[in-house]
C-alpha cells in the first residue's frame, strides 16, 4: 500500500448541532461529495490550540480522553493500523509488531523524535537482525508535545501512521460513517472548532458561538470543506537520512524473510 498525498479537491460537508441531552458535546457529521461512501475514521475534531478556556474549572473536563483504553497501532500485513490516532500530550502509544516479520517503527519530528530499533513480537534484534537482544524492551512511546506527528517503518517504506497530539481534552475522532461527537467545555462566548485529516491539505477552522440558542438548537450548523481524492507519494528518508532502496520496499524476493 503507498502512503497517499492529497492533490484534488472536492466539497464536503460537515454538519454540527448541539447535544441537548448530553452537556457539554457537539455532534458534527461529515459527508463528502465526491466520496459518499467514504471511511473517515481518520478525520479529527477539536478545540483549536489558543482557544479560551479553562480545563481546572471542571472535574469532569479533566478526565475527558484521559481514561480511556491506551492507544495502540499495530504493525500488520506491512501497514500501521490504525493508520492515525489521537492522544493527549503525556499519554503513550503501544506501537505492536503483530507481523512475523521485524519492523523498524521510528520517528524524525522534532516534537517527538524516537527510533524502536529492529523488533519482531516483544523482542528486540540487532540491527542486522541476527541477534536477539537482552533486557526488557519496551513497544510504548510517550508523546509530551502537541502536534501533528508522522511515524515510519525503517524497512518498509510505504509504512506511515499520523499521530495527532492535543494539550486539551477536547478533541474527537469520526468514525466511519463520519459521525463525531466532539465535548466542549463549560464556556460562553466565541470557539474555534478545527477538523484535520491527511485528506485535507491543511487543518479547517470553524468559528462557533456558545451557548448555541433559539432556532440554531433545531437545525445543523453546516460547514463546507474541501476534501482531497487523488494522491501521490509523501516522500521521507529512512531514520538514518537515507533515501529508501528496493529492498527497503519488500521487492527483493533475495532478501531473508524475517525482514520482507
Amino acid at each position: 500500500m503507498k502512503i497517499l498525498r492529497p492533490l484534488l479537491l472536492w466539497p464536503t460537508t460537515i454538519l454540527l448541532s448541539l447535544n441537548t441531552a448530553l452537556a457539554g458535546e457537539i455532534f458534527i457529521k461529515l459527508e463528502s461529495q465526491n466520496h459518499p461512501k467514504q471511511n473517515f475514521d481518520s478525520f479529527f475534531a477539536s478545540i483549536l490550540e489558543g482557544t479560551r478556556f479553562n480545563t481546572k474549572s471542571n472535574a469532569s473536563e479533566k478526565k475527558l480522553n484521559t481514561s480511556s483504553a491506551q492507544p495502540i497501532i499495530k504493525q500488520q500485513e506491512k501497514k500501521f493500523m490504525p493508520e492515525a490516532v489521537a492522544l493527549m500530550a503525556g499519554q503513550e502509544v503501544d506501537f505492536q509488531n503483530k507481523d512475523d516479520i521485524f519492523h523498524n517503527v521510528f520517528s524524525l519530528d522534532p516534537l517527538a523524535k524516537f527510533d524502536l530499533g529492529l523488533y519482531k513480537g516483544q523482542m528486540k534484534y540487532s540491527e542486522n537482525g541476527k541477534y536477539p537482544l537482552e533486557g526488557q524492551f519496551r513497544t510504548r512511546v510517550p508523546f509530551k508535545k502537541a502536534g501533528k506527528i508522522r511515524v515510519f517503518c525503517n524497512i518498509h517504506k510505504d509504512m506511515m501512521a499520523t499521530i495527532y497530539v492535543y494539550d486539551h481534552p477536547f478533541y474527537a475522532k469520526a468514525n466511519q460513517d463520519g459521525i463525531v461527537r466532539l465535548p466542549i467545555p463549560n464556556t460562553q462566548g466565541k470557539m474555534n472548532v478545527v477538523i484535520e485529516s491527511d485528506f485535507l491539505s491543511q487543518p479547517y477552522k470553524y468559528q462557533i458561538t456558545l451557548p448555541i440558542q433559539g432556532n440554531d438548537l433545531k437545525r445543523p450548523l453546516v460547514i463546507n470543506l474541501l476534501t482531497e481524492t487523488n494522491f501521490a507519494p509523501i516522500e521521507h528518508t529512512k531514520k538514518d537520512g537515507q533515501t529508501y532502496k528496493v529492498k527497503d520496499q519488500g521487492t527483493n524476493q533475495g532478501e531473508a524473510n524475517d525482514f520482507y
